[in-house]
């Protein structure tokens, strides 16, 4: 596999995706850009050797080249315009990405049809087997994607997501830096492959002899003190790009005095400059281009956008990202009876119209009231020995309730039979002739046989 093959179907970073799609291709419509686009996010993580960039921020730097595209057409014909997307056949699809690039970028990738057109084809450098295991992986992103994108749980801990993703990409492109926009509109314009600032400024080093000497222009000087303050937000200057545009224009009419206001040096005439002069007026050109253009861009693309989702377009359906889509009425009557619905679910009785009820039923005296229990005897005054200033009614102790007594049960006596010897005179006769009875003399108790013989007694049952 070659090395542009290989960074064809594995690179993947904010600036391969401005070089490959938004300037070396030519697409017919916006559409065609974003498509490519969504075909280029999705080898994100492909190859665990190339550093990942953050997702949000390749998912925003394809709406905001698209948004690019867009307003430069606006501002060429009616820049008040801001809801005309001037397409003819993606208006609508337009606008739903606008108002959701998330949401976008999962319908399109749930979409079969879509997803078997943007999968690269078998080559000569990539086929049988390595275009089969390349292919599985690019299916496992998408069904990656897409669930991380419903936020399911399980993708989420892969991306490092926590919360819904549509928050966190909102998240993201609300507290972008103030000099994002600049700095990457800067780093495009450099024509190193990594189009790293630090590299272009390190082509603008002094010589030896240049710092021996003090050759250094006081106009250079300022331009890097500038610039350096402008990236830093602990520094005076920061964000500020009117001081970093009006820096670069003086070091430009330093090296090329013949400038009238308003006018730039060409191309050709920064090339016939020698040594560290070249680069460093090369770079000050960028600069003032990437500021002029980002100003002007990003201050159409806010108001552009605004005016999209205030159309409350509703949720993303496959059918809306079609040429020559409209929006249903019918999806709009729903949205609007859901959004009332929603209005009225968050107005709760109690502290809505129930508490303004009350407040207006409420009838309001300038003096309190305040009734106490005395009873019928003349209420004692607290005294100051007993508490308080003299002849000041006192509220009487609060008398406490009594206690109710309980009972106690006593317990159920229960009726038992017994038996008892009746110690009677007839008892007490035939008593006395057993014992005379010469027999009972007689009557031995033989303790070894263990027999022993007792009299029968009478007994008769009584009740307790």
């Amino acid at each position: 596999m070659t090395p542009e093959t290989r960074k064809e179907l594995y690179d993947c970073n904010v600036h391969g995706m401005i070089d490959d799609i938004f300037k070396n291709y030519k697409g017919n419509n916006e559409m065609d850009y974003i498509n490519k686009s969504i075909a280029y996010i999705l080898k994100y993580g492909l190859d665990r050797r190339i550093p990942k960039q953050s997702l949000q921020e390749l998912i925003y730097t394809c709406k905001n080249q698209v948004a690019t595209m867009v307003v430069q057409k606006q501002l060429a014909a009616n820049p008040n315009d801001l809801t005309n997307m001037q397409s003819k056949e993606y208006d609508l699809a337009l606008k739903f990405f606008f108002n959701d690039p998330v949401g976008f970028i999962q319908a399109k990738l749930e979409d079969d049809e879509f997803y078997e057109s943007i999968k690269p084809k078998e080559s000569e450098e990539l086929k049988g087997f390595a275009y089969k295991g390349y292919i599985k992986n690019l299916d496992k992103n998408r069904d990656k994607f897409i669930k991380l994108f419903k936020d399911e749980q399980d993708y989420k801990l892969e991306f490092k997501v926590h919360g819904r993703y549509k928050d966190k990409y909102t998240s993201f492109e609300n507290g972008r830096t103030l000099t994002y926009d600049t700095l990457k509109a800067i780093e495009s314009k450099i024509p190193e492959s990594n189009h790293s600032i630090a590299k272009a400024f390190e082509k603008q080093k002094p010589s030896t002899w240049e710092r021996r000497l003090g050759r250094t222009s006081k106009e250079y000087k300022a331009f890097k003190r500038t610039y350096n303050a402008y990236k830093d937000n602990t520094r005076k200057g920061y964000g500020d790009d009117k001081a970093l545009e009006d820096v670069a224009i003086r070091y430009l009419h330093h090296k090329f005095p013949r400038l009238k206001e308003g006018e730039f040096p060409t191309a050709e005439q920064i090339a016939k400059l020698k040594g560290a002069g070249k680069e460093r007026a090369a770079f000050c050109l960028k600069v003032v281009e990437a500021v002029r253009e980002t100003r002007t861009n990003q201050a159409q693309i806010k108001k552009m956008i605004g005016a999209v989702k205030e159309l409350n377009l509703g949720e993303v359906k496959p059918e809306y990202l079609k040429a020559n889509a409209v929006l249903k009425e019918v999806a709009k009557e729903e949205k609007t009876a859901t959004k009332s619905a929603k209005a009225e679910e968050k107005v709760s009785p109690r502290r809505g119209a129930l508490k303004s009820t009350r407040r207006n039923n409420r009838t309001v005296s300038s003096e309190r009231k305040i009734k106490l229990n005395l009873g019928d005897s003349k209420a004692p005054e607290r005294t100051k020995t007993t508490g308080g200033p003299k002849n000041v009614k006192r509220h009487p102790k609060r008398i406490e309730p009594e206690e109710k007594k309980v009972v106690e049960e006593k317990p159920k006596v229960e009726v038992k039979v017994v038996k008892q010897a009746i110690d009677t005179k007839e008892f007490q006769a035939n008593l006395k002739n057993d014992l005379e009875d010469p027999t009972l003399a007689t009557t031995k108790v033989e303790l070894s046989e263990k027999a022993i013989e007792v009299p029968e007694v009478q007994a008769t049952e009584i009740k307790e």
